[in-house]
């Protein structure tokens, strides 16, 4: 498994505000509470950073299951930002 990003210089970001950080914590809440299975994809993709075929077998999905879901929770994260939690549909 790989390490954790904030050490591997290869996953620097542009540093985002506080405010949207904690908007985006807390809508993840809420994608976790409706729908864990897209919540896991998208912690392993983008927080933990696992290579791909790690996520598919910790998870055991096949590979078009693992993006399908990875569009889903994207999507969701997208519309939830975009009409301020107000409105989103989650389709699992």
């Amino acid at each position: 498994m790989k390490c954790d990003a904030r050490y591997a210089e290869k996953y620097r970001m542009r540093p985002i505000s506080d405010e949207l950080g904690m908007e985006i914590d807390g809508y993840l809440g809420v994608i976790r509470k409706v729908t864990p299975e897209l919540y896991d994809v998208f912690v392993l993709t983008y927080i933990k950073r696992w290579e791909k075929q790690e996520i598919w077998r910790y998870l055991h999905i096949s590979r078009r299951e693992y993006f399908n879901r990875l569009k889903t929770v994207k999507t969701s994260l997208l519309l939830l930002l975009s009409t301020e939690g107000k409105q989103c549909l989650f389709i699992a």
